[in-house]
């Protein structure tokens, strides 16, 4: 995969757990991103070297005690209507 011009530097933010939702990995130490797009993740730094020796990269350590978890969002509920329909299964 080619990024392109390096406009931005990749970030690649370490966690404590990454859950990643993948099941031949589900879960990871180290996620490398660029402009909101997600190019690797790895259990160690080391196997991102193919990026990281490309590119230009920042480690952001803020999460190394956290556990990060995919972002999942509602897209369109009134605040009257959530007692209502949050007794439903969502497949919007």
């Amino acid at each position: 995969m080619d990024i392109g011009a390096p406009s931005s530097p990749i970030v690649v933010f370490e966690a404590q757990e990454i859950v990643t939702l993948n099941h031949s990995m589900p879960t990871a130490r180290y996620v490398a991103v660029k402009d909101g797009n997600i190019l690797a993740l790895a259990q160690h730094i080391d196997q991102m070297q193919d990026w990281l020796a490309t590119y230009p990269y920042e480690l952001n350590r803020s999460f190394k005690d956290k556990v990060m978890v995919p972002g999942f969002y509602e897209p369109h509920t009134h605040i009257h209507m959530l007692g209502y329909f949050w007794q439903y299964p969502y497949v919007g």
